[in-house]
């Protein structure tokens, strides 16, 4: 009797870790088809990344950076490998700042927050290592992002994009807004992975006010673009001006979140080439919201709409 129950066991075991490999097979095959689903977004970052791994197309950060509040301890991720190391210690570092900190290597540009002084301030530097840092600039309140080729930096002051030149140290300024107001200030900018043009949004959150803005540096030229009202679900592609965005409302408390639900109201899902001003639907949804993300100049990611994943499509003019 006990050699037949320790045999019934034995099969158990061996049906339970075929099911595991044949389930493991079928995922990596899904992983390999044009629309992939995930379990989460760090899996999505990974498999993509590895994907179209030294591709031009790629709008993704290569590298991220964190911090330990408590000490200054940086640490920088590799999104292709995944591969986390320690980089070194940076005192003051303002790791509070939704985007305190970029990493082109070899190269750490980080905001340093002093507080304690009256009046406070933020200071911009760059390291090229833990023991070798410079101050680039100072001012209350930074926003900053480095181009690709580490030639340009670009930050706002109120509504006045700033770009400061790293190879002389000399700075342009060109502003941006027509009105006097200090209230307004230039939000999420990225700069075109292949061309020296910044694109961001002249923000005024308390009349609901949006504006995208592209600047070209080599042209000297300025362009503004009308978006739509209400823009909270949205990613930008600097490669080609694209806006994908859906009209998913502005939730405010969880008593509006389940009214949304209730209602069975249709979300849509566009891509707005803010140039043209010409608006495609990709998707509809019923009153979910899609999160969506730009992964390469024609890859999007969002929300899936059956489930808790996320999908991916080709996106095409």
């Amino acid at each position: 009797m006990r050699k037949k129950i320790i045999f019934f066991l034995i099969i158990i075991c061996i049906s339970v870790t075929a099911c595991f490999t044949n389930k493991n097979n079928n995922a990596e095959g899904n992983l390999s088809s044009n629309t992939a689903q995930f379990k989460n977004s760090k899996d999505t970052l990974l498999k993509h990344n590895l994907e179209i791994k030294n591709s031009e197309d790629s709008i993704l950060n290569k590298y991220s950076v964190e911090a330990e509040e408590s000490n200054g301890e940086i640490f920088i991720t590799d999104n292709q490998t995944n591969q986390k190391v320690r980089w070194g210690k940076v005192d003051n570092s303002y790791s509070g700042h939704y985007h305190f900190a970029e990493y082109h290597k070899p190269n750490l540009y980080v905001i340093r927050r002093f507080d304690t002084d009256d009046p406070w301030k933020d200071e911009l530097w760059v390291y090229s290592s833990p023991n070798n840092g410079e101050l680039l600039f100072k001012q209350q309140g930074i926003d900053f992002r480095v181009n690709k080729k580490q030639t340009l930096l670009a930050y706002g002051n109120v509504d006045t994009l700033m770009i400061l030149n790293l190879a002389n140290n000399k700075t342009s300024k060109i502003k941006i807004s027509k009105e006097n107001n200090n209230e307004l200030s230039l939000d999420d900018m990225r700069w075109n992975s292949n061309k020296d043009i910044i694109w961001g949004l002249l923000a005024l959150p308390a009349r609901g006010y949006y504006n995208f803005f592209s600047y070209d540096c080599n042209k000297k030229k300025l362009e503004e673009y009308d978006v739509p009202e209400d823009l909270e679900d949205y990613d930008l592609n600097p490669n080609l001006g694209l806006l994908l965005y859906s009209d998913f409302p502005i939730i405010f408390d969880s008593d509006a979140s389940e009214d949304l639900l209730k209602s069975k109201t249709k979300i849509h899902l566009y891509v707005l080439d803010l140039r043209t001003n010409k608006r495609k639907l990709i998707k509809t949804s019923i009153a979910k919201e899609f999160s969506p993300k730009w992964i390469t100049k024609d890859v999007i990611e969002y929300n899936s709409l059956t489930s808790n994943k996320r999908e991916r499509i080709k996106y095409i003019k």
